[in-house]
């Protein structure tokens, strides 16, 4: 698993991996059920607790339902409570979030994302159990910007 430090050491990969068959960037809901199609399962929630961002829920912090954690993908603590508290719309929510993903350093990850999805199938995660209002579907549509030839879908 790669930890919240960013260290890449630990990674999992599927065994057979085969570099000539067509990968895909997806995103699911954290706690709908894994299938073999979801490849490389990375969380992209910027903590591992409750929604008073204080309990710790066992099963994320143990990594059970996840195989890497980048919380780095995570939209900023600002912008997530602002759309929680309905201080701003999607659109605005959406804008913070990708001028965040457009940072140096988070920039740095979204392209290390992308281009390992062109070589695993890997499946962003999120606990919303959809994508209409929820940052994975930006951050996989930043990922493609960023390497055309990526096949995506969002769940």
């Amino acid at each position: 698993m790669r930890d919240s430090q960013g260290s890449n050491a630990g990674i999992i990969l599927r065994s057979g991996f085969d570099s000539q068959a067509a990968h895909m960037l997806k995103s699911k809901g954290l706690y709908l059920p894994p299938s073999p199609e979801d490849g490389i399962r990375i969380c992209v929630l910027s903590r591992l607790t409750e929604n008073d961002g204080k309990t710790p829920v066992p099963a994320l912090v143990r990594g059970e339902l996840f195989d890497e954690w980048l919380p780095r993908l995570a939209p900023p603590a600002k912008t997530v409570g602002a759309w929680y508290r309905k201080e701003i719309n999607w659109v605005e929510f959406a804008r913070q979030y990708l001028h965040y993903l457009r940072t140096p350093l988070a920039a740095q990850e979204v392209k290390y994302v992308a281009r390992r999805a062109l070589e695993a199938d890997l499946t962003l995660l999120c606990v919303e159990e959809t994508s209409t209002f929820c940052h994975r579907s930006i951050l996989v549509n930043e990922c493609k910007y960023r390497e055309h030839n990526l096949e995506i879908r969002i769940e």
